[in-house]
């Protein structure tokens, strides 16, 4: 069994590579689990869709699931809007995947065609196409190659989530998973949550580990380590000394707490870092940052990640008297109820007052941060046409300058510069084509002609003689 060096894989992007903390943490798959306890005090992070229980259980109550999950099939199975992906796997291998698309939602109007039909008699050819793509996809579920044992993973809305168990045949409830938010229903987005619910963490415990945390140790030594004898100060100094770095900051959680706008999508969305464990969406409540936290919300951070002290974004709001925070999550759940579960966010639900409140607040922001946009565009606008109008005008007076100074070498009028003036006299003529041209010049005679030709030979003649 191998493991990785980088405390940080899977959850930050390569190119970020902040010192290493001491603390050694590593990534290994659920059905590689380790034939001996590592020393301890040691901690396993499961991800909580396989192991959806509370308070944290210790190994050994999950030492049976854990047991299970070694000979059990895992099933995914996401359907969105027509659009149905499911995966098999067995042991880190895909045995079976599949995607379908049928048309079942008219395009721009949203909501399924079953929902429309009610109370209607709808006889559109467009009606009748997506009622055959409904019942096709329905066939498609009922044809997922499921079994009693397997685990499975759905990924859907409320509402279609009744049919979609009536056609997997009404698995036991212990068996199934539900995951929120956003996803991708295609088969690189199966491989996703797969790789992702199928990991966990190992590292060396710190005092704020709570959550979703598993010790090694067994219940009785979990007891006594919670009385701890009594130490000497010098003991506890040298403890100090040697206690773990906490994990630094990430750019998107700098950025959050430095109220600058975060760059977003990242892959430090529901990272935990910092002495308290913290996501980004914990230190946007923290210091009651709103526009970061819509951002977030809107990108698809987690409301129901806990930090070291097992509290919720909606906790840290509650405790720092974070208004804005608070009315932002209130309103976001009241407009995206199939996003999460909110019932575990412990987010409440808003009252109608609020939510129209709320809109208007963050319609006030959004028309803020707009304006602030348009101005400086503005600026750079006039900014930049003041330069160009600038760069025109050095143009052409230079190039009044040397038609001026070619003008005065083969001596012309240098003021007869129209385009119906004469280049020798500078007389204005009626029509353009009343002129006639010789080489590069127009006159309005043959006089002016001869005149300018006498003049150029006798200023020649001159400066061979040596006048000047």
């Amino acid at each position: 069994m191998s493991k990785s060096n980088n405390p940080y894989q899977n959850q930050i992007a390569s190119d970020y590579q902040p010192p290493l903390p001491k603390r050694s943490i590593s990534q290994i798959p659920y059905y590689i689990l380790p034939l001996q306890p590592p020393p301890s005090p040691t901690v396993l992070q499961f991800s909580p869709i396989l192991f959806p229980t509370s308070p944290p259980p210790t190994l050994s109550t999950l030492a049976p699931s854990l047991a299970s999950l070694k000979t059990s099939r895992i099933a995914i199975v996401l359907l969105r809007s027509g659009s149905l992906s499911y995966g098999i796997f067995s042991s880190s291998k895909k045995l079976l995947h599949k995607s379908q698309k049928r048309y079942t939602v008219r395009k721009g109007q949203g909501g399924a065609q079953s929902s429309a039909d009610g109370g209607k008699n709808i006889k559109s050819i467009g009606s009748q196409l997506r009622r055959d793509g409904e019942k096709k996809l329905r066939d498609d579920c009922k044809a997922i190659p499921v079994r009693e044992d397997d685990i499975i993973i759905m990924g859907c809305s409320k509402v279609m989530r009744k049919n979609l168990l009536e056609d997997l045949k009404s698995p036991p409830a212990s068996n199934l998973r539900t995951i929120s938010g956003k996803w991708d229903d295609s088969q690189k987005g199966v491989d996703e949550i797969y790789e992702r619910i199928t990991t966990y963490t190992q590292r060396e415990a710190v005092q704020d580990d709570l959550g979703w945390s598993l010790s090694l140790s067994s219940d009785e030594n979990e007891s006594s380590a919670s009385t701890p004898p009594p130490s000497s100060p010098s003991s506890s100094s040298s403890e100090e000394d040697t206690s773990p770095a906490p994990i630094p900051y990430t750019p998107l959680h700098l950025s959050v707490l430095s109220s600058s706008p975060p760059q977003l999508p990242s892959p430090y969305l529901d990272f935990r870092a910092g002495p308290q464990l913290f996501t980004p969406l914990h230190a946007a409540a923290s210091i009651n940052n709103l526009p970061a936290c819509l951002s977030l919300l809107e990108t698809g951070a987690s409301p129901f990640i806990e930090d070291g002290r097992g509290r919720m974004p909606w906790d840290i709001a509650c405790a720092h008297n974070a208004t804005l925070v608070k009315e932002c999550l209130k309103t976001f759940r009241a407009e995206n109820s199939e996003m999460w579960d909110w019932s575990v966010t412990r987010i409440p639900e808003p009252t109608d007052g609020e939510v129209l409140k709320e809109r208007e607040r963050r319609k006030k922001v959004k028309d803020k941060e707009k304006k602030k946009r348009q101005k400086e565009k503005k600026k750079k606008e006039k900014e930049q046409a003041e330069i160009s109008k600038k760069a025109k005008e050095s143009e052409e007076s230079e190039k009044i300058r040397l038609e001026k100074f070619k003008r005065e070498k083969v001596h012309l009028n240098t003021s007869a510069t129209g385009e119906r003036q004469c280049d020798f006299c500078g007389c204005e003529v009626r029509y353009s084509k009343d002129l006639f041209r010789r080489d590069e010049w127009k006159y309005c005679k043959t006089e002016c002609l001869q005149k300018h030709r006498r003049e150029i030979m006798a200023k020649a003649a001159e400066r061979r003689f040596g006048g000047t």
